[in-house]
């Protein structure tokens, strides 16, 4: 089904929903490891550091949830650029008592 839809015209993978996620960052949350690999090497999805409202990104999204294989696709890929905040934010947060259960920017 993702691929019938990022093969349609019109279709934007980076237009963001009322939670502000990409198709990227709902596949990165639940872990559906094929569509996040689509979506990567799609031409049309492009922005692989794109947040959420709350801050989150895909990155932060899968090693939050667990998704070892998906944290492996998103570093191998050339459109996840900031990968050093991206560190340094989530060490923050677990090194600070009173930032557990949120978001570095929340």
């Amino acid at each position: 089904m993702a691929r019938l839809l990022l093969a349609k015209e019109g279709v934007d993978p980076d237009s963001k929903n009322e939670s502000g996620e990409t198709a990227l960052l709902w596949a990165v949350r639940y872990g559906h490891e094929a569509v996040v690999k689509l979506l990567l090497d799609s031409d049309k999805a492009q922005d692989g550091d794109s947040k959420d409202r709350l801050g989150g990104t895909a990155l932060s999204h899968a090693s939050e949830n667990g998704h070892e294989a998906v944290v492996k696709l998103l570093l191998a890929s050339d459109k996840v650029q900031d990968v050093e905040a991206e560190v340094k934010a989530t060490t923050r947060v677990e090194q600070d008592p009173g930032c557990r259960g949120r978001r570095p920017n929340g």
